[in-house]
């Protein structure tokens, strides 16, 4: 009986002591993270990099391409633990995938961009140092491909350190730095970061992303501006976050078009427009989660959607990737002001190989 006492009250101091380091390590996190927290100006000027000095002129015609990337480590073989609903345990999926995939993945973007020959590029999940792509510098990869286009850099999501799962102190997904990365083969007169509104409760909104808008304003031998603007609205927010960013989003773009500007929004908007037909889009019926549409409310006046009707831009990455079995959606577009003419918009549909969004083009002229 005495052993057995003996042997109760050691594994029971064991534990308490366990649970103690455990605590610490919380309150530490918690404690450091909230020193660390990145609370940007609502406004701040971007810098803005890159040797082409070429201008703009409206009587050209135009292609963008918009794409999360996501960074390199959302491949067709990859599959996030958190998009299962995961935070406490990976169990037996992957936090991070191995630097092959990344440098495979991140080597397929570069070949991507060699072989599409657009006037401007919008990136977004872009990583400049961050533990889930191995510290390898996208930014940096992505202008070595493209040199003779600015480009500038607003950061999303600067975090020191993200403790999820949160039972795998080992094994977690550490530091990021990245943003949206903007590449155009005309020179910008002024770019500029604007915050986003709305934020998770404390303590989840310290290792969450810090949702903001990229905008380029490029000077026309008309006399006018073009303004590009550069999204990617909230994710796992169940729409509550994104209202209040598509309210600040309307306000600004409307004010650039009153003041006579050309204005081309686009980038990942984590919603569906309205007016798709998701049923024919997807007629496979693959279950999966919902996924949130704009609603009828959002739609500047005379302003125009532009998407590919054919084609789904997005998967679900709770599984690696299978045709026609995987959960797709279309949630990456464009949104063109009255004064622009909309030549075509395709998909690029690369089956999901390098990231877990396809790239969208669009082709269009000022009026």
């Amino acid at each position: 009986m005495n052993q057995m006492t003996t042997f109760l009250k050691t594994l029971l101091k064991w534990i308490l002591s366990l649970l103690a380091i455990f605590l610490l390590y919380v309150i530490g996190v918690l404690a450091f993270s909230s020193y660390a927290d990145y609370q940007p100006d609502e406004v701040l000027a971007l810098e803005i990099e890159g040797n082409t000095n070429e201008n703009i002129s409206v009587s050209d015609t135009f292609t963008a391409i918009s794409w999360n990337i996501g960074y390199g480590g959302l491949g067709e073989e990859s599959m996030m633990f958190y998009d299962l609903g995961r935070s406490l345990t990976s169990g037996p999926y992957t936090v991070i995938d191995p630097k092959d995939i990344i440098v495979k993945n991140t080597r397929g973007i570069q070949d991507f961009m060699r072989s599409n020959d657009v006037d401007f590029f919008l990136f977004q999940e872009v990583d400049q140092q961050a533990k889930r792509s191995h510290y390898i510098n996208q930014y940096d990869s992505i202008a070595s491909v493209l040199p003779n286009y600015k480009r500038t850099f607003a950061r999303n999501f600067w975090v020191d350190y993200i403790p999820i799962p949160i039972l795998e102190p080992w094994n977690t997904l550490g530091s990021v730095e990245a943003g949206l990365a903007t590449f155009s083969r005309f020179t910008p007169k002024g770019a500029t970061r604007y915050q986003l509104p709305g934020s998770y409760n404390w303590p989840t909104r310290i290792f969450h992303l810090d949702r903001c808008i990229a905008v380029q304003h490029y000077p026309l031998d008309s006399a006018k501006t073009f303004t590009l603007v550069h999204l990617h609205n909230s994710a796992y927010d169940g729409g509550l976050l994104k209202k209040q960013q598509l309210k600040y989003l309307d306000s600004l773009i409307t004010r650039f078009y009153d003041e006579g500007h050309y204005v081309l929004v686009g980038g990942d908007w984590n919603q569906t427009p309205t007016d798709v037909d998701l049923d024919k889009l997807y007629a496979g019926g693959i279950p999966g989660r919902s996924w949130v549409s704009l609603g009828e409310n959002f739609m500047p006046e005379e302003w125009t959607w532009a998407f590919d009707p054919r084609y789904t831009t997005s998967r679900r990455v709770n599984a690696p990737y299978v045709s026609g079995k995987s959960d797709e959606k279309l949630i990456d577009y464009f949104l063109v002001s009255p004064n622009i003419e909309i030549i075509e918009v395709n998909t690029l549909k690369q089956q999901f190989k390098v990231s877990d969004h396809e790239p969208v083009q669009l082709k269009f002229v000022l009026q």
